[in-house]
This record gives C-alpha cells, sequence and structure tokens, in this order.
C-alpha cells in the first residue's frame, strides 16, 4: 500500500491531527484512539501515562471501548499503580455493556 516509510509517518500525522481536533470537542471515540496511538506509540512517542488519562476521558464520556481499556490499564498498571478492584469494577461494566474483551477478561478473574 505505501511505497515508503515516510509516507505512512505522515498519514499518523494527520490521525494524529484529527483524534487530536476531535477530541478537543470531548468526542468519546477520538479520546479512546488517543490513548491507543500513546499506549502503542504509533506516529508519536509511546506515553503509558498520556494513554491511562485519554482512556479516563474516554470512558467518563460514556464509551464502552474506554472503559474496558481503563479496567486493562488498572488491571496491567499502564499509566497507573495496578488496582484489580477497580479493573474488576470496569471490566464488569464493559462487559454488561457487550464488550467481548471485557466479558473475556471477567473470566481471567
Amino acid at each position: 500500500m505505501y511505497e515508503n516509510e515516510e509516507e505512512i509517518v505522515n498519514d499518523l500525522d494527520k490521525v494524529n491531527y484529527w483524534y487530536q481536533k476531535s477530541a478537543e470537542n470531548d468526542n468519546k471515540v477520538a479520546l479512546y484512539e488517543l490513548g491507543k496511538l500513546h499506549e502503542l506509540g504509533k506516529g508519536i512517542e509511546e506515553d503509558t501515562l498520556m494513554a491511562f488519562e485519554f482512556y479516563k476521558k474516554s470512558a467518563e464520556k460514556g464509551y464502552i471501548n474506554g472503559k474496558y481499556k481503563l479496567g486493562y490499564c488498572y488491571d496491567h498498571g499502564i499509566g497507573t499503580d495496578i488496582d484489580k478492584e477497580k479493573a474488576f469494577n470496569l471490566y464488569k461494566v464493559a462487559a454488561e455493556e457487550g464488550n467481548s474483551n471485557a466479558q473475556k477478561s471477567l473470566d481471567t478473574f
């Protein structure tokens, strides 16, 4: 699809820019996606603290995937201290709302 790595980086810059613009308007999906970019270091430097904050904001806006990932952060200590109780509660809420990853995570508790 891409002829060189520079094209990929340019596209990631565009993706990051538009997610940032949407997040400024409290778009819950954009907040979640920015969390993923920061967690994985895609197009930007990896920053688990920022990832945690974006997931938290997304969850607070009611986004089911944000709730799951926030639980995952608490479960694995990504950008925060491990807190199994918070992780379990967030997994439970996300699972009840239909998030299959949260449902699988509850099976391992």
